[in-house]
Parts: structure tokens; C-alpha cells; sequence
């Protein structure tokens, strides 16, 4: 069974989907033309080449198939472009949706490669934003953004699961903002928070977000008790990490609810420094983009899903935003994965879950 995730590549025809998706038995009817998809990602660089910063002094831009992602029924779900210079080096990728009734851009990062960049083409799963997977043999699947552990999962427990197939883009549960694609947008405008770190994941994805906050507020908003030890010595940000998880009660699987993630960060600031923080959750665009205006990164708990799995699940570090002229709201965000460069762009969408805004008073 062939899928891919991040990096993809193109499909020629539904007999080349059939022969790399042997699991894939019905024919699909709503493919969006892989021609499309690519105009639409060389729109998203063009309108976006001065905004970024990684991306203004590259000189000429353009984006190049990788190949395609799939879910976990081998369905084609989006195309990966990888974004070259003219020398042919890689600056970013761009994922796209493969579906007709939904186009658009799904994921995209303006340095580095995609988590796909050391899958084979044909095995790459990609089912919603911070998702990724990949066959690892017959029997089982690959979790690509799991920290340090590389989990095997039967493929019986995910194949023809409800909110892990197309259906899951299909019914806007992943990160697609709306069926208005980047292509119709001519310009765009934004924010970013600059001196934001990108911890890699230890313990779970809530810690290790909130300790990229922590970093930020303690190392370029004056703050420095935050990251500072009984002994005065500065904290090594594994230890931040970890004291974070113990007052969020994160679990042994690194899940954290958003209660405990507001209870558990208001008492890490309290215990160092004696600062007080406000902090409350939103589900508004309008809401995080208060916050990024003012110059405080927000904590974003992102996608939703009923497996017993939920992999989909995710909480990630947001540090800016970009709005297109066409009305398309996309996050910056840091999302902890080691095999993901340190901005990532998700469109705002219903995969957002809830904002965590914190606010030292």
C-alpha cells in the first residue's frame, strides 16, 4: 500500500493511484488536478516572498513536486511541493489538498524540508495538520511525529477509521480554512514574534509549547526568574519542560488538558518569580491575533479526533500570523516535532481547537 505524507508525488492517473494504494478499492471521483494544486502553491510563494523573512532574499522561487500523501485507505489526500531557488536548494515545502471540493493550502513551512523528506514516495500518510505517518511494512504504520519513539501501529486498528480518512479533510476537520484557495489572493499582511524558541518535544507536546513561552517571556520580556533555578543558575530547558508537565498533571502518554495546562502554567510562574498570570482559552482568529499583536506568543492546542489513538492531537506554539488579501487566515507556529523545520504555516481552520493566551500581569 503506497502513501505518502508531507513530500508527495504527483498522481498520473487513477491506474498509478490503484497500483501504488492496493488498499484503495473504489475509484475516486473528486481528485483536484495536480496542476492546480501547484498553481496554487507558486501563488502562496509569490504573495508571501516579501512577508517572510526566510524567504526575501532568496532571489527567484519555485515550487517542485515531491510527491503524494494519502490516508490511511490509500485514498489520494494532497500533493507535497518541496520550494526551490534556482540553484535547485530547498527552502520550505508547501502540502496541498488533493481534493476537489476542498483545494487549498493545507501545511507549509518557508525553511527546511517536510517530514516526508526520508519517506519512499507512495508510502506517505497525511490525514490533517501535525499528522504524519508512513507504511512501515504490511501490517503496520509509522508515526513520523512522535518524539523518540517511532510507534508501529496495526494498520487494522486505523484503515477505514472514520476520522482518519479523507473524510476527515473532506468534512473540514483538518486544516482547511475554506474552499477559497490561496490562488485568488494577490497580497498579504501579518505579524511575527521574533526570539521565540522551538524546544523539541519531551514529555508532551503541552510542556514543551508552554516552555517556549516560558523562554520567551524570561529571555526578551524581562521575566528571568522564569528559567532561573534555586541556585540562580539558568535552567536547562528539559528541566523547564519537565517542572511544566508536573504542575499540567501530564500524563504518562503526554497528554495534558486544557484546564491543567492553565492551573499548571499559572503555578509555574507563580513559583518562579512570584508573577502572576492571566491566562484563558479562545477559539477566535480575532482572539490570537490580539495576542500575537501584542507581542505574546499563545499556546494552541490544534485538530480533534475519536481514535483510541489520537495521534491528531496536538498543541503547538503560536508566534505570528499571516492574513491574505483574499480573507485566508494562516498561523506561524513552532510545533515542537524534530522533523519539522521551526515556522510551520496551518491555515486557521476548525482543526483549532482552543488559544491558551498568557498574559503576565
Amino acid at each position: 500500500m503506497k502513501r505518502l505524507k508531507k513530500p508527495l508525488l504527483s498522481i498520473l492517473s487513477l491506474a498509478l493511484l490503484i497500483s501504488v494504494s492496493p488498499v484503495a478499492g473504489a475509484e475516486q471521483s473528486d481528485v483536484l488536478p495536480e496542476a492546480t494544486a501547484k498553481a496554487d502553491a507558486a501563488n502562496f510563494v509569490k504573495i508571501s516572498k516579501s512577508f517572510y523573512p526566510n524567504w526575501k532574499d532568496k532571489g527567484n522561487l519555485s515550487v517542485k513536486k515531491e510527491q503524494d500523501l494519502f490516508d490511511f485507505d490509500g485514498n489520494l489526500n494532497a500533493y507535497l511541493f518541496s520550494v526551490t531557488d534556482d540553484a535547485g536548494k530547498k527552502h520550505g515545502y508547501i502540502i496541498e489538498s488533493a481534493i476537489a471540493n476542498h483545494p487549498g493550502m493545507l501545511e507549509a513551512a518557508t525553511d527546511g524540508e517536510s517530514p516526508f523528506a526520508k519517506t519512499k514516495p507512495g508510502n506517505g500518510i497525511y490525514v490533517g495538520v501535525a499528522s504524519y505517518f508512513e507504511e512501515a511494512d504490511a501490517d503496520s504504520f509509522l508515526a513520523l511525529n512522535l518524539k523518540g519513539k517511532q510507534d508501529k501501529i496495526e494498520k487494522k486498528s486505523l484503515q477505514s477509521s472514520g476520522s482518519f480518512n479523507r473524510e476527515k479533510l473532506k468534512q473540514g476537520k483538518a486544516a482547511v480554512a475554506s474552499t477559497t484557495i490561496a490562488a485568488a489572493a494577490t497580497a498579504s499582511s501579518g505579524k511575527y514574534i521574533y526570539g521565540v524558541p522551538d524546544y523539541q518535544w519531551t514529555i508532551g507536546c503541552v510542556p514543551t509549547s508552554a516552555a517556549n513561552i516560558v523562554s520567551y517571556w524570561s529571555k526578551e520580556r524581562g521575566y528571568s526568574n522564569l528559567t532561573r533555578a534555586s541556585n540562580g543558575s539558568e535552567m536547562p530547558y528539559i528541566d523547564i519542560i519537565s517542572t511544566l508537565a508536573n504542575y499540567m498533571n501530564t500524563d504518562s502518554r503526554g497528554g495534558t488538558s486544557s484546564i491543567n495546562a492553565i492551573t499548571g502554567s499559572k503555578q509555574y510562574w507563580r513559583t518562579y518569580g512570584s508573577y502572576n498570570l492571566e491566562a484563558n482559552g479562545y477559539s477566535y482568529f480575532t482572539n490570537y491575533k490580539n495576542e500575537i499583536d501584542k507581542y505574546r506568543p499563545a499556546l494552541v492546542l490544534v485538530t480533534d479526533n475519536d481514535t483510541p489513538y489520537k495521534y491528531g492531537d496536538h498543541a503547538v506554539t503560536g508566534v505570528g500570523y499571516q492574513i491574505l488579501d483574499n480573507g485566508q487566515q494562516n498561523l506561524i507556529i513552532h510545533d515542537t516535532w524534530d522533523n519539522t523545520p521551526v515556522d510551520v504555516i496551518y491555515p486557521w481552520g476548525n482543526h483549532i481547537k482552543t488559544v491558551l493566551t498568557q498574559e503576565p500581569k
